[in-house]
């Protein structure tokens, strides 16, 4: 065996490339008369030493050198742009994809296209744009779906179906039923929100509100059975709560609580006092 056949072994070991077993028989085989085991040993292509389980996950990444680039890295600072055919179980993906139907959960550095359904949950540094999502989806852009079967958190505006638990975004809603909280920096447009509804800089124009109400400019909903909170005016069926504080006017149907707006316009009303 010569020094420089022994050297690589050595780095192999050093680089984690191989075991110190494997080294031992690489050596040992290097001394054997057959020709063929010297052959294999000669073209041996060490497996990179992976920070993941051996599963059934397809994994979309890229190296600089031996280096892996973090799926944040390489939506901060490059620009991959996956297209993947045919169904999958799980995809995590280092840059944008575009796939088809996902029986699991997808993970991608930059944006989600998908001209399908994700029947797990959706995580995304970039928008995502796809059919029914199974469960949770979060992503730093837009998101633009079906139906969401758990909770959904964006940067950016959310336009979706129904929501299987709270809703939080950065720009405006506009989706169906809502089963727990909403919380949107835009406007809000639904059906029905199981919770609180909160639109910081917008308006909220709904079905029915579970819970407590707050929103810079106009709400116009069914019945609300929280307390409100109203910059501009309020348009609604029945209101049962403790408070009612609105800048501008009210015009209701039936109040239970007390009320406080610059002209209240109504069919009942029934106060604390």
């Amino acid at each position: 065996m010569t020094r420089s056949a022994v050297i690589k072994i050595i780095d192999l070991v050093k680089e984690g490339k191989a075991t110190t077993e494997e080294a031992v028989d690489f050596i040992e085989a290097m001394y054997a008369p057959d020709e063929t085991v010297k052959q294999e040993i000669k073209s041996y292509q060490p497996e990179i030493n992976l920070k993941w389980d051996n599963d059934n996950k397809l994994r979309i990444a890229a190296f600089i050198g031996h280096k892996l680039i973090k799926r944040e890295e390489a939506n901060r600072e490059y620009n991959f742009n996956v297209e993947l055919d045919g169904n999958v179980l799980d995809v995590d993906c280092c840059g944008n994809l575009t796939c088809e139907n996902v029986q699991g959960n997808v993970t991608a550095g930059g944006g989600i296209e998908c001209n399908g359904n994700i029947h797990g949950s959706v995580n995304a540094g970039g928008s995502i744009n796809c059919g029914d999502i199974g469960d949770s989806a979060n992503c730093g852009g837009g998101m633009q779906c079906g139906d969401i079967g758990s909770s959904a958190n964006c940067g950016g505006g959310m336009q979706c179906g129904d929501i299987g638990s709270s809703a939080n975004c950065g720009g405006g809603m506009q989706c169906g039923d809502i089963s727990g909280d909403a919380k949107a920096g835009g406007n809000i447009s639904c059906n029905d929100i199981c919770g609180n509804a909160e639109a910081k800089n917008g308006s909220i124009d709904c079905n029915d509100i579970s819970g407590n109400a707050v929103c810079k400019d106009t709400l116009s909903c069914n019945d609300i059975h929280g307390s409100v909170r109203c910059d501009g005016d309020l348009n609604c069926n029945n209101i049962e709560c403790e408070t009612i504080e609105v800048k501008n006017n009210v015009k209701c149907s039936e109040i239970k609580g007390d009320v406080k707006a610059k002209e209240v316009r109504f069919d009942k009303i029934e106060n604390n006092d």
